[in-house]
């Protein structure tokens, strides 16, 4: 490195999503993402990943909308509106989603790539059966608060400071696609779900005799359908992939 070049400990490329930030230099509008700030060429080239942003975007029935806290400083816009988002851009029909989206003294996010352009540490664990597997997650459920507060390392998100050091709930609402009815913003949905599916975890699943019931004061959204199915078929108590399928539709993550 040169002198005057120092390592940065952080989880953000704090450029990503403002003009040129790649090199060679790549225009935002995509027909994957369709982005007002992150090209389609950042994504990786294998088509899962492509497919998955635009499955999102596509049940979610518009683009994702993240909204970081702005960070005030004596240098801070007052109010503060973001002069960088292109809001008279006519590419594509998602792209008016921004005059609403996009809330005053925050910073706006509009597709995957920024959640996924974040860099983490994902380690995979092998238990020896689901009883111990099930008592893992418990005990990992409470210690993953502390050590994401521990690593907090995402002071920046398109070039603007924020006012959060971490990188959760970024993520999460990158891959955010419930649908207007699941957010409660329009009347007819089936559920209203809480949260995106990529988010905290909603209850604790052991056996452990140390478990007590009042510990899971969620309230849980489940299909009571699909549910009564696995408790008549036998397969929730006996196939641990059909509990993972089960979790999972239950238990949206």
């Amino acid at each position: 490195m040169k002198d005057t070049e120092i390592p940065l400990t952080i989880t953000s490329f704090p450029r990503l999503g403002c003009t040129n930030f790649t090199d060679p230099p790549f225009d935002p509008p995509g027909p994957a993402a369709r982005s007002l700030f992150v090209p389609d060429e950042i994504i990786n080239t294998h088509p899962r990943f492509r497919t998955l942003s635009a499955n999102i975007r596509s049940r979610r029935g518009r683009k994702v909308a993240i909204n970081i806290p702005i960070f005030r400083d004596v240098n801070t816009l007052r109010p503060f509106h973001d002069p960088t988002i292109p809001f008279s851009r006519r590419i594509y029909p998602e792209d008016t989603v921004a005059l609403t989206a996009a809330k005053d003294e925050h910073i706006y996010m509009d597709a995957m790539g920024f959640g996924m352009g974040c860099c983490c540490l994902q380690i995979t664990f092998q238990a020896k059966n689901m009883a111990e597997g099930r008592q893992l997650y418990d005990q990992l459920t409470p210690l993953g608060p502390v050590m994401l507060a521990l690593t907090a390392a995402a002071p920046v998100f398109r070039g603007w400071l924020a006012d959060q050091d971490c990188r959760w709930n970024v993520i999460a609402g990158s891959v955010d696609d419930r649908t207007a009815q699941e957010l409660g913003e329009v009347p007819g949905g089936k559920y209203l779900l809480r949260k995106s599916r990529y988010d905290s975890v909603d209850c604790y699943i052991s056996q452990d005799p140390k478990f007590r019931p009042e510990y899971n004061d969620v309230p849980l959204v489940m299909d009571l359908a699909i549910k009564q199915r696995l408790l008549d078929e036998g397969s929730l108590a006996v196939h641990s992939s059909t509990l993972t399928v089960m979790y999972r539709l239950i238990f949206p993550l």
